[in-house]
């Protein structure tokens, strides 16, 4: 495992500790989406900001509305 590897999985772990994590399969794939201490989604941050794209293929749609 690279460094960059085991610093994301630190960073997932702390995530998932926190309690602020939530599992879900879509498109049959695993879907770990979490939420910062005031509420917001980081994804849909990331979308909202130009620095993700949704792609309602693996999404379901769900960042839609982020980038508005």
């Amino acid at each position: 495992m690279t460094e960059q590897e085991e610093q994301f999985r630190r960073a997932v772990m702390l995530v998932w500790e926190s309690g602020n994590a939530s599992t879900s399969f879509i498109q049959r794939r695993p879907v770990i989406r979490c939420t910062l201490p005031d509420g917001r989604d980081p994804a849909c941050e990331l979308v909202r900001q130009g620095h993700a794209t949704d792609w309602p293929r693996y999404s379901g749609g769900h960042y839609r509305g982020c980038g508005e």
